[in-house]
């Protein structure tokens, strides 16, 4: 769960707040109300930053067959349709 942190809340307990993220908390840091940014742990900016390197779905799918394996067939992933009703 993401808590809502004001800049102000910010500025007095950085070092408390940095400690509580790196524990795996995050926090959506506010300014006047609207998102200014977030603080999160190095754990959640590494999966972040894998994220961002898939820039496709294919490339996504590649990825996850390399970690996970042949969980989902090589074979494109096609359904067809005829009618509203998939074919069997």
């Amino acid at each position: 769960m993401i808590k809502n942190v004001s800049m102000a809340q910010a500025k007095g307990s950085l070092s408390e707040l940095a400690s509580r993220a790196a524990a795996g908390e995050r926090f959506l840091l506010l300014r006047r109300g609207r998102p200014l940014a977030g603080l999160v742990g190095p754990r959640d900016l590494a999966a972040l930053e894998t994220t961002d390197q898939a820039t496709s779905f294919g490339a996504a799918l590649e990825a996850f067959r390399h970690r996970h394996g042949p969980a989902l067939p090589v074979r494109p992933l096609v359904v067809r349709r005829s009618r509203g009703r998939p074919l069997r």
